[in-house]
């Protein structure tokens, strides 16, 4: 668990997240960078991060993904705010997989779904010799059963590679 994350850990995180989507079928996961707005401004640190990754990926120095970023997290999951906004992105709307600055940003949009969109999650850590189940204290029964499918199909994905 990284708190504030360097550059060089959130592509840890992008390569982690990456292994999860594989495993789960999905072979080209979309992965935004998110910031509070989707342009570059020295002034804001998560924008520059957003930018070196996405640089990194058009370098091919991380792979098995489509990144983009920086990216406001309505731009990262509607297409509809890109529109409006008119901004293009490769991801179209549609991100798999949302990268955020920090734990704490993290951690209210994990919380925002559960408690207002009323939608459970399956989580992980990944990094170690196998998943590692992370349960909060406020996670539903179903929540942690969730989590234990996903670590269990992860697990033998990568038992099998």
């Amino acid at each position: 668990v990284v708190l504030y994350p360097d550059v060089d850990q959130k592509q840890i995180l992008i390569e982690n997240a990456i292994q999860v989507y594989h495993a789960l079928g999905n072979p080209t996961p979309k992965v935004a960078v998110c910031a509070a707005i989707e342009r570059v401004n020295k002034k804001m640190p998560p924008t520059i991060d957003a930018m070196e990754l996405k640089q990194r990926y058009e370098n091919g120095e991380i792979t098995g993904c489509i990144v983009d970023g920086p990216l406001a997290l309505d731009l990262a999951l509607s297409k509809k705010a890109l529109e409006m906004k008119g901004v293009q992105s490769p991801l179209h709307g549609v991100a798999d997989i949302l990268i955020m600055p920090n734990i704490e940003a993290a951690n209210l949009v994990a919380k925002s779904t559960q408690c207002i969109a009323g939608k459970e999650a399956a989580h992980v850590i990944m990094g170690a010799t196998a998943p590692v189940l992370i349960p909060s204290r406020s996670d539903t029964a179903e929540g942690k059963y969730l989590s234990i499918a996903l670590a269990s199909v992860i697990r033998a994905t990568m038992a099998n590679q």
